[in-house]
């Protein structure tokens, strides 16, 4: 979803900073935490090595992201509604961005796990076929 504001129109993007700063660290809390995992071989290593499933930091990060509603530009969304925008689709559009943030965190990360020994199986895949 996408407000149009016209050249003659005010629009002040208020939300982009603390919205960056939010998403900066989650950002930085996932790849810190996928990088650890990665590194490990096994679950039982990362279990031996105290890596949790998902740090807290991962999931405070979404808890404020969600709880705050960082992710909704307030103004560019009023204006949405005010210009005859779907406010049901809206709702729907929230409502997955929501589910998103918390598949990071469900079941204390293991998408992230899941992730990362893809990723690992992949990359172990390549090297025994010479591709990089």
């Amino acid at each position: 979803m996408i407000a149009q504001f016209s050249d003659n129109e005010i629009y002040i993007d208020a939300n982009h900073v603390t919205y960056g700063i939010a998403i900066g660290h989650f950002r930085d809390a996932v790849v810190r935490y996928m990088r650890d995992v990665y590194t490990l071989r096994t679950g039982d290593e990362r279990q031996a090595m105290n890596i949790p499933n998902a740090p807290t930091s991962i999931a405070e990060t979404v808890n404020i992201l969600k709880n705050g509603e960082l992710y909704v530009d307030h103004m560019a969304l009023a204006h949405y509604l005010h210009n005859g925008g779907d406010e049901d689709r809206f709702i729907d559009a929230r409502q997955k961005v929501a589910t998103m943030f918390d598949l990071i965190t469900r079941q204390r990360g293991s998408e992230l796990v899941t992730w990362v020994d893809e990723l690992r199986g992949a990359a172990a895949y390549a090297a025994q076929h010479g591709r990089r």
